[in-house]
């Protein structure tokens, strides 16, 4: 299921949603579907995870959010719908004072 969402593949995800597969089911580093498909910005994919009840503040084996990840690759609107639907970055101002400055610095 974590493949699909990173794939963007919408109809089979709904397919297997439908049948009852956990939306928030992740693979061995703890990346959740919806980690997978905001890194990718897979938006209508993100739209979807959101609307079956994905957890948005869901944690990879790194800290690492959703939304971390859509900022990190540049997917604005992946970021600002999961913003709308309460995600947050995962981490303190001073852990995100030093990512900002070396997102900056690339």
């Amino acid at each position: 299921m974590c493949e699909l969402a990173r794939q963007g593949s919408l109809d089979k995800l709904k397919v297997l949603l439908a049948c009852g597969a956990g939306v928030n089911s992740y693979d061995y580093d703890k990346r959740a579907c919806l980690h997978l498909a905001a890194s990718e910005g897979n938006l209508s994919v993100v739209s979807i995870l959101v609307e079956c009840s994905a957890d948005v503040n869901l944690k990879d084996r790194w800290g690492g959010t959703p939304l971390r990840d859509a900022v990190r690759h540049g997917h604005i609107e992946v970021a600002k719908q999961l913003r709308a639907y309460g995600g947050d970055m995962g981490y303190s101002e001073v852990e995100a004072s030093g990512e900002l400055c070396e997102l900056a610095r690339q």
